[in-house]
């Protein structure tokens, strides 16, 4: 796996081994960044949910990001991902939380403009940790969500304060993007 864009292009990852992880394909995941760019200057504060190796992250911090935050609950992803800050120099402008992501979403502390949320295919998580991440307390309005997912699986126009904004289809991958709208008084 490879950085696709930014300081770091071309730079290697590497990838637990094993079908624990599915990585993002460099076409989901060059559309992905083109999306978010016409929405959010990159110079934002990113979440990684299900990071896995941690490749959309990586992305994130090679195009500017001001920091990512990383959740991934394997033990072995969690230190790949954190071999692979350090050898692209991104350390600083990250952390690594080897958690649960419904449990995480509870003990993060700041507040994200993009949260990447990119669970196995066949997890049955994707709605209880929307459901979750509506309840928590981490973004605020024009917050981005933006979710790779099957093309077998149907997304809802809303979920809490998050709203359907656009999808792209590639192959057997769909993007998703959300925004957080402001909270009606």
């Amino acid at each position: 796996m490879r950085i696709g864009a930014g300081d770091s292009r071309g730079a290697i990852l590497r990838t637990p081994k094993g079908s624990r992880t599915r990585p993002t394909s460099a076409l989901v995941k060059k559309s992905l960044f083109s999306m978010l760019e016409n929405l959010k200057d990159m110079d934002s504060q990113f979440l990684d949910l299900f990071a896995g190796s941690g490749a959309l992250g990586m992305e994130a911090l090679s195009r500017g990001a001001r920091g990512v935050d990383f959740v991934e609950q394997n033990e072995r992803a969690s230190a790949l991902i954190k071999q692979n800050l350090a050898s692209l120099g991104f350390s600083e402008r990250a952390r690594v939380y080897k958690s649960p992501v419904k449990k995480a979403l509870f003990f993060l502390d700041k507040k994200y403009d993009v949260i990447f949320l990119d669970p196995p295919y066949k997890s049955e998580e994707l709605t209880s940790v929307l459901e979750a991440l509506s309840r928590a307390d981490i973004t605020q309005a024009g917050a981005v969500l933006a979710i790779p997912h099957s093309s077998r699986t149907e997304m809802n126009e809303a979920c809490g304060l998050f709203h359907l904004l656009r999808q792209r289809r590639h192959g057997d991958t769909t993007i998703s993007i959300y925004i957080r709208e402001e909270e009606k008084i």
